[in-house]
């Protein structure tokens, strides 16, 4: 039986084709192998939202053909107008990859999933100066609710207790379905009431009272990434992004208002090229003030057909000094936020259990730890954890009950 491998970098909606191609494949009569090496046919799902994203991709791509894998490659990677498939190497589309494998039988799933990413939506209409994210993903467009009902379904029944929505731009979604995404998000709840569900990431503009409500009535956990980027308003306009500080600030307390346990991660850009000593320092102090539980910190990277490719870009060294300043600030926040919960309980999934060890998250987004591996539960169960304390930005705790 032919091998198959996929290699997959970036977002989570990368992710989450490449987990629909792994179960397409399966029922093809491929055998799937975690390790590439092994594999006779290897899909490579490929990112270009960084310089590095795009070069790890091209390294991955040359790295294989070299040792005579069949290579399909995928992703925003094979959009880029300067990259053309070398001999032997094919660029296919997602959907193009399924249309082109013809199942045995219907589609099956494959190993259970605790925690199963949905994508319900692709593309972006904004235009931010930096991303490349629209010219490879296209216009925001909606997977078709009903669609999206039955998948769930289907991963229900195989043992998924909790999904993540996630898409390019999911705050968007209703522009080409007609069903606002609190809509969709209450007709999941109806059919699955036991499901815990979860969001990804949502822009200011898309946060309004029918978003913060779900979070209110319990029907999302609480936890969302509402990306800042920059606190200067002088560089989010140069960034193009769609909304101002005061307008983020707004979403950023509605959200954190709404439920006790709120975990709010973001991004930041540092060294975007217009921005100056004083823009920093205003991103510094708003990610002191702030109590986000994490954030990822990335480099400005020059993209091919943004706007911002024509600006002259900053000093590495001051860039990486930046870099330096803000994860350390980071650092201390997520710390901190694991400390907030210190002695109370909290909702949490088990994702690994061996007769030493439990781990898994909690419904706020805290990993934690537990050496209760003598306990009647195992890996799925929704259970009760006391926080004990912090320990390297997660939590050692102590499991209460499970849920049932």
């Amino acid at each position: 039986m032919e091998k198959f491998s996929i290699i997959t970098f970036g977002c989570r909606l990368n992710q989450y084709q490449s987990e629909k191609i792994r179960e397409w494949l399966s029922a093809c009569n491929l055998s799937y192998t975690k390790n590439p090496e092994e594999a006779d046919l290897l899909v490579i799902n490929g990112c270009v939202v960084t310089h590095r994203g795009e070069r790890d991709t091209r390294k991955a791509i040359h790295k294989y053909h070299k040792k005579g894998k069949r290579i399909i490659a995928t992703g925003c990677y094979i959009k880029l107008p300067y990259v053309k498939p070398e001999k032997d190497i094919e660029f296919k589309e997602f959907h193009d990859i399924l249309d082109d494998f013809t199942p045995l039988s219907h589609p099956v799933l494959g190993q259970t999933r605790h925690r199963t990413l949905i994508g319900i939506q692709e593309g972006c209409d904004f235009r931010c100066s930096y991303c490349i994210v629209p010219y490879t993903r296209g216009k925001a467009r909606d997977r078709n609710p009903e669609e999206i009902l039955r998948e769930i379904g289907n991963y229900v029944k195989n043992g998924t207790k909790e999904i993540v929505l996630t898409g390019t731009d999911i705050g968007s979604f209703g522009k080409t379905s007609g069903v606002k995404l609190h809509i969709l998000i209450r007709e999941i709840k109806k059919n699955f009431p036991d499901l815990l569900i979860r969001l990804s990431s949502i822009l200011p503009p898309h946060v309004n009272m029918e978003i913060i409500d779900l979070f209110r009535e319990d029907i999302l956990m609480p936890h969302i990434h509402l990306p800042l980027q920059s606190a200067s308003d002088r560089v989010l306009r140069s960034m193009r992004r769609p909304y101002k500080l005061k307008r983020y600030l707004k979403a950023f307390w509605q959200l954190y208002e709404s439920n006790p346990n709120m975990a709010i991660g973001t991004d930041i850009i540092v060294g975007f090229p217009t921005e100056t000593d004083s823009d920093f320092e205003e991103t510094y102090k708003i990610m002191e003030q702030l109590p986000f539980a994490y954030a990822h910190v990335f480099l400005y990277s020059k993209r091919p057909m943004t706007d911002a490719a024509k600006l002259q870009e900053l000093p590495y060294s001051l860039i990486k000094q930046r870099e330096r300043a803000l994860i350390e600030l980071v650092d201390s926040k997520k710390k901190a936020f694991v400390r907030k919960f210190r002695g109370k309980t909290l909702a949490a999934i088990i994702e690994y259990k061996n007769h030493k060890t439990i781990k898994g998250t909690t419904e706020n987004y805290i990993k934690f730890i537990s050496h209760d591996s003598e306990l009647n539960i195992g890996e799925g169960d929704i259970v009760k954890i006391l926080v004990n304390e912090e320990y390297k930005a997660y939590a050692k705790a102590t499991i209460l009950s499970q849920v049932l």
